[in-house]
């Protein structure tokens, strides 16, 4: 028959409960409801910016300009977007994961950070849509010239324009792969 009054049944019991519950809590994983374009497609995403005005621009816009963020191999891993209204003036950007969608810099100033930080330097605006465009991150933003220098558009520092080598590229890369882990 079984005895209740030993301690080794009561703290058996006890951990079957604990276990059981923390499995439940595990096994269930709930959602933020809040986050609204957490884990969403790019394209759901962006659909989310101009129709459900995540951005709250509190006017109808359309994207203006484009431009894909590469990786250190040259994989796609963000989309730059402008957005403008009707009359085609800029009201601001957003820079979007691509695997997530999920909104990493968002922005409603009426400014274009890639064209003003391209401002700052002696490089032409077009090498935005003609060459690659690094991201490896906020304020890691390396642009390839027509002559094949890197670039750097926008670091940690604040250097605006100033050249980088290759390995300094991948450096930025290898440095933030670090911090996600």
């Amino acid at each position: 028959m079984l005895n209740y009054k030993k301690p080794s049944f009561w703290i058996i019991l006890i951990s079957i409960v604990v276990v059981s519950i923390f499995a439940i809590g595990l096994l269930t994983n709930p959602e933020n409801e809040n986050n609204t374009t957490k884990n969403l497609s790019l394209e759901k995403s962006i659909e989310n910016i101009i129709e459900k005005d995540i951005l709250e621009f509190n006017e109808k816009v359309q994207i203006s300009e484009e431009i894909d963020l590469l990786d250190n191999k040259n994989n796609v891993v963000a989309k730059y977007l402008e957005f403008s209204n009707e009359n085609n003036i800029l009201k601001g950007y957003a820079i979007i994961d691509n695997k997530s969608g999920e909104i990493l810099e968002p922005n409603k100033e009426g400014f274009s950070l890639l064209k003003s930080l391209i401002a700052k330097t002696n490089l032409p605006l077009d090498i935005l849509t003609t060459n690659p465009v690094y991201y490896a991150g906020p304020f890691d933003i390396v642009v390839t010239g027509d002559d094949g220098v890197l670039y750097n558009l926008m670091d940690a520092s604040g250097n605006v324009g100033e050249p980088i080598s290759r390995e300094d590229l991948d450096a930025k890369f290898s440095h933030n792969e670090k911090g996600k882990e």
